[in-house]
């Protein structure tokens, strides 16, 4: 009973104002205003659901703008929307609606204003929602409407219809908009909505949708204007990653997982120019990522360089940038968003962070076979040769593994089946991701591949010194093995140094950090350094790949 509980008030309201809005991430702002434009658009009849994203000239400046259709709000109505907490026709919950996100996450990067403008049958209100004075509200200024010739006064929500009207607004149908004022009267808050804090890259906004939200009401035209994409002049339409998937991405499949789980995956073809075929006629990059998809929105997103990195133990160690992967968790799955919706929470116990790390032994599962096939060509030109895993396996055997097992366990102290899968990599995209750049090798020991460097250092050297003492006419065949003994024989030495720090595991005086630096890129590029006595044996090897053949 309400009687039994005295209600908790608030002592200082605009201190948990300025703090609410303080903490909020600014790179929520656009998906709080673009969600609440797409919940306001499905209201409007069939045919007439729309979103548009827009620069807005105001005052010699660009001012970022959403607007859509949808029933409009009422003088009263618009009044009480801009109140912190106020959620009018939305059914507020922990898993559902907070009623502050796009106030909370817009006005921290806009404190000269957040301008909201609504017409609903025929009549436009509007209001200011801004800071002054160190405190957030909204603002007063001179009233639009005449009364006997005179301006009436100062107020804090006025009637523009008249004003709308004279701008050019269609006053037939019900709509709402949203324009972002920033912090200085001639930023453009287009192309820098944050005034660098922080920065965002050209094209943002069309980026920023395509990794937030999965899929939109397909009933729903989400119209990005002219200049905010890379498509060139004009507006255009904007497409979600799953209207795209089937007519853009040379492979696509969805794989059921345990627990109501589902896997994504998406294969990106390259083109002729290097790029991914799915990015032809797209508002923004297409290039590959990593996901948790959870309600219609991703989180945990992870691309370019970073999903490069990691998706070896998701299985994918070739080619990530064009491979997607997108968990997705059941709409009954144990999590809430994070109070800003940046993140994904468990509910219950500590209440931790959901990523897709959390799913990477489903996704390697459930990898389909046109995936395994294509991971499988880029493997073949990467291999390492058999006798080094071979060689491995024996000193694997003399170390007593894969007996050897630790309390703690973990990856680098569990049973190590098998030897590592070892890679030798050429391409500089793939050095770069897998942070090779002026180093020898990485060991993953979630996959247990180890990728070495074929233009690191030490190679060039042994390359250079065998062949000082060969002839100068040499066959390409022979340059060819050259490269490739001093590749195989980095290679070789590496990986032994890898399978000698996982054996440590028995040695009670070496903890996991120090497993963890002894086989730590530049532990392993060390190694890497001290190969003169590899020398020798690789100038007998090359010497007779150059003797001409028996006649």
């Amino acid at each position: 009973m309400m009687d039994d509980v005295t209600r908790l008030g608030i002592d200082d309201e605009a201190f948990l104002i300025q703090s609410m809005i303080d903490r909020c991430p600014r790179t929520m702002m656009l998906r709080e205003l673009v969600m609440n434009a797409l919940e306001a658009a499905i209201k409007a009849p069939e045919g007439h659901r729309r979103v548009e994203i827009f620069g807005l000239p105001i005052d010699g400046a660009r001012k970022l703008a959403i607007r859509n259709t949808g029933p409009g709000l009422s003088r009263a109505d618009l009044y009480r929307a801009c109140d912190i907490g106020a959620s009018l026709g939305k059914t507020k919950g922990l898993d559902a609606h907070f009623g502050f996100g796009a106030k909370v996450a817009s006005l921290g990067s806009n404190p000269l204003g957040v301008r909201f403008r609504s017409c609903a049958a025929g009549l436009v209100h509007e209001v200011l929602l801004g800071r002054q004075h160190g405190q957030y509200g909204r603002i007063w200024r001179p009233s639009s409407t005449r009364m006997e010739g005179r301006v009436a006064g100062s107020v804090d929500i006025d009637d523009i219809t008249a004003v709308a009207a004279a701008e050019g607004y269609d006053l037939t149908t019900d709509w709402t908009e949203v324009v972002l004022l920033g912090e200085r009267e001639d930023q453009d808050t287009v192309a820098d909505p944050h005034a660098g804090n922080p920065p965002v890259p050209p094209f943002w906004i069309p980026k920023t949708l395509f990794q937030r939200f999965y899929a939109i009401d397909p009933s729903i035209e989400m119209d990005i204007g002219e200049g905010l994409h890379a498509q060139g002049t004009g507006g255009r339409r904007f497409e979600t990653l799953a209207c795209r998937r089937a007519g853009h991405f040379a492979q696509h499949e969805t794989v059921p997982a345990e627990n109501g789980l589902r896997v994504h995956y998406l294969y990106d073809a390259p083109a002729e120019d290097g790029r991914g075929r799915s990015v032809s006629g797209a508002l923004q990059d297409t290039a590959g990522l990593i996901a948790v998809l959870y309600r219609g929105e991703l989180y945990d997103v992870k691309t370019g360089s970073v999903w490069a990195y990691d998706a070896p133990m998701f299985g994918i160690p070739f080619a990530a940038r064009r491979f997607t992967v997108l968990i997705e968790l059941p709409d009954d799955f144990a999590a809430i968003p994070e109070e800003y919706r940046q993140f994904l929470r468990h509910h219950g116990g500590q209440q931790g962070a959901v990523g897709a790390k959390d799913f990477r032994t489903t996704v390697v599962r459930h990898r389909p076979a046109w995936l395994l096939t294509l991971q499988q060509d880029e493997a073949i030109l990467a291999n390492g040769p058999e006798w080094i895993r071979e060689d491995l396996a024996r000193l694997m055997r003399q170390l007593g593994l894969p007996a050897t097992t630790r309390a703690e366990g973990g990856p680098l102290h569990g049973n190590l089946a098998e030897p590592p899968m070892v890679y030798v990599l050429h391409d500089e995209t793939e050095l770069r991701d897998r942070w090779l750049l002026g180093r020898a090798a990485i060991y993953m020991p979630d996959s247990n591949e180890l990728f070495v460097n074929g233009r690191y250092q030490s190679v060039l050297r042994l390359v250079r010194l065998t062949r000082a003492a060969l002839p100068l006419d040499l066959s390409e065949d022979a340059e060819a093995a050259i490269i490739e003994g001093a590749e195989h024989a980095m290679a070789y030495r590496v990986a032994r140094s890898v399978i000698r720090a996982i054996a440590k595991a028995t040695d009670q005086n070496w903890t996991t950090g120090n497993i963890q630096n002894a086989v730590a890129p530049e532990a392993l590029s060390l190694v890497a350094d001290d190969l003169d006595d590899a020398l020798p044996g690789l100038r007998a090897r090359a010497a007779r790949s150059a003797m001409p053949a028996a006649v």
